[in-house]
Order: structure tokens, then C-alpha cells, then sequence
């Protein structure tokens, strides 16, 4: 019997168990997330002995091997996945015990839906609620759906699993554990579950995802403050002005967070949909001002401390604005709640230029007021909130950017479409021509057919519907107006309706009679608001303040700012035509979709303090999904919520740290992720990329409308990143997929491209790196100098190979020349991982351009699984050499002089390059003792 441990962060809990522990959500039913229209990969974790081997392996046949760390714990990256309804059943033991299986697993959309009391409120206390649910039973598409609630708990350090130490929210108990619906209706788990998740994952199957299995999870909790949802390096970002004292557990820092959030540290989500706010928007004896500073550091904080604590980039995260709470009473007693400043706070999640946060987006909600059985401050109507979170996130998670079309909604009666959003406020200022008015203007597509909407329920003849009520405006837009302006900033004036003026399919409105010393603007400044402006779709505009003075958003640096910052940050493009292999970053294997502007400043700025810029790593390269559309002229669209600064700005910022940017493509009608793709548009495109100062492009190869030869397109890149050239002295590197033979494409490549994929994708796994390794062994002849064989990006540090697996990762990537671009967590990598990354004897060998100039390091002929990979180094004279030991077990293997085509009356001086130390001076052969996957790498000298 053995010693087994539960790890928390701070602790140690000794266990007696028999094999190896999974996490709650490892069971029967569970739905990981695909990677449709997003690229992640799923991960799982558990608990075994430390260096404990571990094996999973699926009913499809895929097995994957990991060893337990130094605590215990485990992580295993998948194979990428689509839409597959109980694809297989998957199974995971060690060495000791029986297996731990999880049948039925399906990959689909994983939406995580956390917060408070509304969060909570159950589908059974919603509108139409018997309707709602049908169809898990009548409609194929919604019996894919599956639930996870999440037992309450807190506690004071973060778990690795889940517990229902303190309740369970769902009928008869049925917590952490994984439901599909027919079970979830039998035991009414699916009444109990939050309605707001369920709502918006099932418009979101409707108008977008169609067959997609679901998986949702809920964790949230009554009353609860956000601190408590803040892991402790969130609670440090911000000082706040007063922490009120927590009256219970569920309200102490960072608590619900170590129970409730954490375990699910390892599981890929499509999005996090969070509710809250309620619980901080009074909290004496703060003033409101301090509410809304201390609740808007809060929320960006705990965002990014999610984000970085899942390791998976940033994932999409959606905030269901405050709705009123409540009655329709006066104009004073509505307007003293502290709501309206929450607004204001959570509304700075939204992505703007040079703002804190990205891919993230707000459900407006300040028109849904009502009257539900458990009160005013739950209003009932959770459908159309769900629908509005929908719509917000095929934007925000998908990329949609105009209207929306529900094709799925049972009868046609039932069909609709929107647009994804209400009008989104850009800016105000004051007419110079008029004088005495004000102009407001919105995003441009969201604000169309704007009017005034008095705040009714959809159905104001009966009001009362199924366990709820309306609550309707008793002033109404004639008697309270939802524009308000002040003169002071203390006492305010409200526009009469009559001075708002309106143009149809204009995207900006007029306050007229407005006196030029207005200072501050404000709109639907109430916790319940009688009047909203709405949109063609009936979706209405958010609250927003602006002041006069200060009210712009950050402005963009100038272009002397720019190129004085490159100047003095070392920023040099290539010149002309390089002639060494590309050394970078590249964002796909370890952000996917989920990545943007911040994202990549953080890589930058980390390249640059951690030694990786000095090694020589100088590209910083976005992969697939950072595009959205095309103008009418051709020229590309950067996803707004991901890159809402626009992609010259990005690359400005690297140029300023002294580091390169690049862009990727897809020589085909559609990207890989379904964005779009540069086919017929490579001429534009070169032109924009260059335009930006992009100094990479790598064009992939996927769907959609393509050439029959793909040179066709490459050349076209060829001839505009060369006219580039031509115009600016800045040479484009263009990195195409796929050559992956030595004939045909092998024989005319390197006349076209910087360097091309020889391989298919690669995964963080043994096999799947070793096979890369020696498909590009193949076409080793064609490499020249300035044009490599490229076997992909690299998977150092991410989760799925031993640390020697990364080394001899790193050693073939540098041996064989291929393009070294890094692809994890350069912000906070191990001390291993950045070694390797930073080790510039090692990395001189990946530069050096090899002897008769041929760059690329070969396997030797083998029969065992000992093999020797060799490069011939530019003076002739010296040869690195890595020994790999590709088999299962520990193993003797001696290298002779002969084997590596050396003279064997020479003696050799043989230096470690990894360990950087001398080995000595040796004649004939050397032997060296290697574990089963590890490597040696060595240089070897004459030693005369």
C-alpha cells in the first residue's frame, strides 16, 4: 500500500489510494472541447506517485504517455478533435491500481458559467420554462446537451478538485458529476440548472454551432462577492480603497475561486459567461465612485488571472451587464443603488484601443427588469438575457460580425435574425457648426433604425406571465428621457424627447438645445431605466458617462513616435533576402484562437526580458484567427475584439522593443478556423501586410476555393512582399504549407518561399515530434541557405512531453535548421524550458550554415533505437552530433568515429552543448548512458 497525496497549492494531504486519482469532471458523459472554429486542445489531469508512468489511451486507438512530476500531478494534451456526439470512451491508469474510464466522452462546446444569485436562479423560475427545456426531448440537436454543477465550496487554498463541502445547488444532490440530458430531465437536474447558461448555449446551438454537443457547467453562489472569486495574484493586482469585511466564507478572498474555479484549471472552455456584481454594488462605506474603481480593477484583474492560470490564452469572456432591481418607482429612489456604477465597471471589459482587456464582450440588460419568485432583484425573464449573451458571444467567441440568422428554432413562426448587438456608443462632442448641440456617434453596422423604446415587457397587455411579472416604466420615455447632461458634474438636466434627434440609417444622434458648457454627457444613468435607445433589432444601447474633457480614448502614437522607439529599441529589417533559418515565436500550439493584442504585447515584452530577443528569437508571429471580413474593397478586417487597436499598431509595438512581426494566411478561400483566406486577394494582401509593417507571413494551406497549383498563389505573395521590398527596404519573410516531397515542389521551391512545412501538425507528443523530425529528414538536400525545410513550430513546455523529450525536441529542431519558433508560455516558463530556449552555444548550430552549403542536419542510417543525427558545421572541420535514445529503456550506446564518417586515427575534443562543459579529448569512440527518450548533444573537434 502506498502513500498517495491530494495537492492543493499551499498543502500536502496525504491519501492512501491504488492508483492513479482523476478530477470529478473525468466521468461518464463528459464533453471536452473540440476545436471547430477555435483550434484548442483538450487537456486532462490527475494524480499518480511522482515519476509515476501514465497511459491513456481512447477506444479509437490513440495512446498517450506521461509521467507524473515531482508533486504528483499529471497533464495530457489530446488530439485535436471536431464535433462528435460519445466519440469514444477514454481510460487512464499507471502503473499501480485499476484504470479510471470515462465512457461516452464526447468533444463539443464547454461554456463555464460562474457568478451569483442570478447565475444560480433556475431555469424552473424562468419564462416559458416548460418550453425551454422540450426540446432536450424533441429535438436531436438539444439531446446532445450535457450538465456539470459544481458542488459549493470554499476554502482557503486552491483544490485540483471539486467538493459539495458546503451544498449543492441541484435537485436531489446530483453535484459534480457529468449528466446527458435524458438523465438530467429524469432527475430534474436540468430545473435546477442555471438559466442563463442554458439559454445561451441553446440560442448559441441554434444560430451557429447547429450539432454541436454541449457541455455546461455551472459554478456559482448566492451573495457572493467577486474577491471571492479572485485567485490571490488578482486580490494583488489592486489596492483597493476599502475591502468590506466578509460576513461568511463564501465571501472571503479568493475562497469560491479555490474550490469552485480552480479544479477546472486544466479543462479547455469555449467561453466563461459571468454574472455578478449585484453583491458589490453597495458595500458602505464605500461612495459609488469607489465602487466603481475598485469593482472595475477587480473584474479586468480576475479576467487575466483566469486566463493565465488556465494556460489555454485568452479565452472568450462574456458579462451579463446588471439588469435593474427594482420597481418602477421615482426617478430618485431608482437612481441611489449603486447598480448604474457597476455598469459602467463591467463595461470596461469591453475591447477598445490600447484597453485592458480583449475577446471579451457585455450582454446589455438594462431594459429586462421584472418580477420573479424570488423577487425584484431577480427579474425573470432569463430568455432573452440568455439570447443576448448568445448573440454576443458568436461575435465575441466566433467572429461573427453582422447579423445573426436562428434557423433552428423549431416552428418558422419561431425563426429570426439580429444583429449581434445593440448600439455601441464611440464618442460625443459638441456640434462646433451648431453650437448649442451635441453629436453622438456609435460603432458603425450596430446603430440602424435607431429610436427611443419605452420599457415594457414583450407582452404589456397580459404582463403577468408564467412565475413572473413585468416590470414596465411608469414615466416612460416622455416623462424620463435616458439623455442627461450637466453643466457641473454634480447636478444634471435630462434632454427632452423632443430634442433628440434621429436619423434613419445614420450611425450617430443630435441633443439639440444643449448649451456649449456641457461638460458631461451621460446616458440610461439609472439602476431602473424608463426609456432606452434601441436599434432596428430592438436591442438597446448600454449606459455609458462621457466627459468632455477627457473623454477620448487613448490615441494612437505617432509615426515618428514609432520610428523613434524602433530606432532606440535596435528594430533592423532584413534588408534583403536573409540567409539564416527564422528564429521566433509562433502563437498556434499554444494559444489557438485565443489569442490578441495584449497577448502578444505580453509575448513581446517577455522575449525581450527573459533573454530569448537576445538569444536571437526576433519574430513574434500570429497565427489563424485574428480575421474577420473583407471591406468593400478587398482589403482584410482585423477581429475587433481581438486586435481592436488594428494589426499596425501590434506590429508597432514590436518594432519598438526591437522585435519583428508576422501575420498568417491561408492561400485558400477560408483559413483553417473558417475566417477568411487570400485567395484572389494575395496582391491586396501583400499590399496591407506590408502597409502594416509586417516582416513574416506564413501562408497555410485549408478550405475553400484554391488554386490547382499552389506556387500560383505563392508567387503572387512573392511578387507584392518583393515590391514591398522594392517601396520600403523592409523584405518580407514567406513561409508557405505544404512541399513535402524532394521531387516536384522540392525541385523549384526555394525559388519562391523562405522556408515551407514539410509535416502535418504537430502535436505534443513523442511520436508525433520524432515523426516531424524525420519527414523533414527526407528533404534535407533541398534546404539551401536562406531556405529551410520547416517541420513545424515547436511544443517545448507545453504539457505532453518529459522534460528529455523537450530536449531532444529542441536538439533535432536546432540540428536538422529547420525555423525555430517557440510556441508556449514565454511569460512564466520553467527554468528548463527557457534554458533551452536561451542557450546560445546551442543555438549557434541551428545558424551556422553547415558545410558545402548545406544547412540541414541528416539522420544516419539505423536498425535500433539508438539513431544519430549529424551536421556538418560551415568550417568543415567540426560536427554536431546528437544521440537519441528512442526506445523505452534505459540504454548503453557507444558512438565510434566510424559510425559518424570520421577519421579514426583522429582524435576528437567533445563538448557538451546543453551542459556547456568539456567532456575531454577521446579517440574511436565515446559511450554515453541514456533513459529511455533522451538525448545527448554534443560538438565534436579535431583536437589539433
Amino acid at each position: 500500500m502506498r502513500l498517495r497525496y491530494v495537492l492543493s497549492v499551499l498543502a500536502l494531504v496525504p491519501l492512501v489510494q491504488a492508483g492513479v486519482v482523476m478530477p470529478s469532471w473525468f466521468s461518464d458523459y463528459m464533453v471536452l472541447q473540440a476545436n471547430n472554429e477555435y483550434g484548442a486542445r483538450a487537456f486532462v489531469n490527475g494524480l499518480a506517485d511522482p515519476g509515476e508512468s501514465v497511459v491513456l489511451t481512447d477506444s479509437t486507438g490513440n495512446v498517450y504517455n506521461t509521467v507524473a512530476d515531482s508533486t504528483g500531478q499529471f497533464v495530457i494534451q489530446l488530439y485535436p478533435q471536431s464535433y462528435s456526439l460519445y466519440h469514444c470512451d477514454l481510460s487512464i491508469v499507471g502503473e499501480y491500481g485499476p484504470p479510471v474510464v470515462a465512457h461516452n466522452v464526447s468533444w463539443g462546446e464547454v461554456l463555464f458559467c460562474a457568478g451569483q444569485s442570478n447565475m444560480v436562479f433556475p431555469l424552473s423560475v424562468a419564462f416559458n420554462y416548460s418550453e425551454e427545456t422540450g426540446v432536450l426531448t424533441t429535438n436531436p440537436n438539444f439531446s446532445r446537451f450535457h450538465f456539470f454543477m459544481t458542488g459549493m465550496a470554499t476554502i482557503g487554498t486552491p483544490q485540483w478538485n471539486t467538493s459539495s463541502s458546503s451544498g449543492c445547488s441541484a435537485t436531489m444532490g446530483n453535484c459534480d458529476q457529468w449528466m446527458a440530458a435524458p438523465e438530467a430531465l429524469q432527475s430534474n437536474l436540468v430545473f435546477s440548472f442555471s438559466a442563463v447558461c442554458y439559454i445561451s448555449a441553446k440560442t448559441l446551438q441554434q444560430i451557429h454551432t447547429t450539432d454541436a454537443p454541449y457541455g455546461l457547467i455551472q459554478a456559482a453562489w448566492d451573495g457572493s462577492q467577486i474577491e471571492a472569486w479572485m485567485p490571490e495574484a488578482a486580490i494583488k493586482a489592486c489596492i483597493p480603497p476599502y475591502t468590506p469585511p466578509p460576513t461568511g466564507a463564501f465571501e472571503y478572498p479568493t475562497y469560491i475561486y479555490n474550490g469552485m474555479v480552480h479544479p477546472f484549471k486544466y479543462m479547455t472552455f469555449r467561453a466563461i459567461i459571468w454574472y455578478q456584481g449585484e453583491a458589490n454594488s453597495a458595500q458602505p462605506p464605500l461612495t459609488r465612485a469607489q465602487s466603481q474603481v475598485w469593482y472595475t480593477c477587480y473584474l479586468q484583474a480576475m479576467i487575466k488571472a483566469w486566463r493565465d492560470e488556465k494556460g489555454t490564452g485568452d479565452v472568450p469572456f462574456l458579462v451579463v451587464q446588471l439588469p435593474p432591481s427594482v420597481y418602477n418607482t421615482n426617478a430618485t429612489t431608482v437612481t441611489d443603488t449603486g447598480r448604474q456604477q457597476i455598469r459602467l465597471a463591467q463595461k470596461t471589459v469591453v475591447p477598445r484601443p490600447f484597453g485592458p482587456v480583449d475577446v471579451a464582450g457585455i450582454a446589455v440588460t438594462v431594459d429586462l427588469g421584472g418580477v420573479s419568485s424570488w423577487g425584484v432583484d431577480h427579474p425573470p425573464d432569463k430568455n432573452e438575457m440568455g439570447r443576448r449573451t448568445a448573440l454576443m458571444l458568436a461575435h465575441v467567441a466566433f467572429g461573427v460580425q453582422g447579423r445573426v440568422v436562428n434557423t433552428k428554432a423549431g416552428t418558422p413562426a419561431n425563426v429570426w435574425e439580429s444583429y449581434w448587438t445593440g448600439p455601441v456608443f464611440s464618442a460625443a462632442e459638441q456640434d462646433p457648426a451648431a453650437g448649442d448641440a451635441i453629436v453622438i456617434s456609435f460603432d458603425e453596422g450596430s446603430a440602424f433604425s435607431l429610436s427611443l423604446r419605452n420599457v415594457t415587457g414583450p407582452n404589456a397587455a397580459s404582463q403577468v406571465k408564467t412565475f413572473g411579472a413585468w416590470n414596465n416604466c411608469t414615466q416612460c420615455c416622455p416623462g424620463l428621457p435616458p439623455f442627461e447632461v450637466s453643466y457641473n458634474y454634480t447636478s444634471w438636466v435630462r434632454i427632452p424627447v423632443a430634442d433628440v434627434a434621429l436619423t434613419d440609417n445614420a450611425t450617430t444622434i443630435t441633443l439639440r438645445n444643449v448649451a456649449k458648457n456641457a461638460v458631461s454627457l451621460r446616458y440610461a444613468w439609472a439602476d431602473f431605466v424608463d426609456c432606452v435607445l434601441v436599434n432596428g433589432d430592438n436591442l438597446p444601447a448600454g449606459p455609458f458617462v462621457w466627459n468632455f474633457t477627457n473623454g477620448s480614448a487613448p490615441a494612437a502614437p505617432s509615426a515618428a513616435d514609432v520610428r523613434a522607439a524602433e530606432g532606440a529599441a535596435g528594430y533592423t529589417p532584413l534588408r534583403a533576402a536573409p540567409t539564416k533559418p527564422a528564429f521566433g515565436y509562433n502563437t498556434w500550439n499554444y494559444y489557438h484562437c485565443n489569442i490578441d493584442e495584449n497577448s502578444i504585447r505580453a509575448i513581446v515584452d517577455a522575449m525581450v526580458a527573459n533573454g530569448m530577443k537576445d538569444a536571437g528569437f526576433e519574430y513574434v508571429n500570429i497565427d489563424d484567427c485574428w480575421q474577420v471580413g473583407r471591406m468593400a474593397n478587398g482589403t482584410i478586417i482585423p477581429d475587433p475584439v481581438r486586435f481592436p487597436s488594428g494589426m499596425k499598431a501590434v506590429a508597432d509595438y514590436a518594432h519598438s522593443k526591437g522585435m519583428k512581426f508576422g501575420v498568417y494566411t491561408s492561400r485558400t478561400g477560408l483559413t483553417c478556423q473558417k475566417r477568411p483566406g487570400s485567395y484572389g486577394y494575395e496582391a491586396i494582401d501583400a499590399q496591407t501586410y506590408c502597409d502594416w509593417g509586417v516582416d513574416y507571413v506564413k501562408i497555410d494551406d485549408c478550405g475553400g476555393a484554391d488554386y490547382q497549383n499552389p506556387n500560383e498563389s505563392w508567387s503572387k505573395f512573392r511578387d507584392g512582399f518583393d515590391k514591398c521590398a522594392q517601396a520600403t527596404g523592409r523584405y518580407i519573410w514567406e513561409s508557405v504549407e505544404y512541399c513535402k516531397t524532394a521531387g516536384g515542389c522540392g525541385e523549384w521551391i526555394a525559388q519562391t518561399a523562405n522556408s515551407w512545412r514539410t509535416t502535418s501538425d504537430i502535436q505534443a507528443t513523442w511520436a508525433s515530434m520524432m515523426s516531424n523530425a524525420k519527414l523533414n529528414d527526407a528533404l534535407a538536400a533541398v534546404a539551401v541557405p536562406g531556405h529551410y525545410n520547416d517541420a513545424d513550430a515547436l511544443e517545448v513546455g507545453n504539457p505532453g512531453l518529459s522534460l528529455d523529450e523537450q530536449k531532444v525536441h529542441m536538439t533535432l529542431w536546432i540540428l536538422i535548421t529547420t525555423p525555430l519558433l517557440a510556441a508556449t508560455n514565454v511569460m512564466t516558463p520553467s527554468a528548463a524550458t527557457l534554458s533551452l530556449f536561451t542557450n546560445k552555444e546551442a543555438l549557434a548550430i541551428a545558424v551556422d550554415l553547415g558545410a558545402d552549403s548545406k544547412p540541414q542536419g541528416t539522420l544516419l542510417p539505423s536498425t535500433g533505437a539508438e539513431e544519430l543525427w549529424v551536421k556538418h558545421l560551415n568550417d568543415k572541420k567540426r560536427l554536431a552530433v546528437a544521440v537519441v535514445n528512442t526506445g523505452p529503456n534505459t540504454t548503453a550506446v557507444e558512438v565510434s568515429w566510424a559510425a559518424l564518417g570520421l577519421n579514426s586515427s583522429q582524435s576528437y575534443s567533445l563538448r557538451d552543448l546543453w551542459g556547456q562543459a568539456d567532456l575531454g579529448i577521446f579517440n574511436t569512440s565515446h559511450s554515453w548512458t541514456l533513459s529511455s527518450h533522451s538525448c545527448v548533444f554534443v560538438l565534436f573537434a579535431p583536437s589539433n
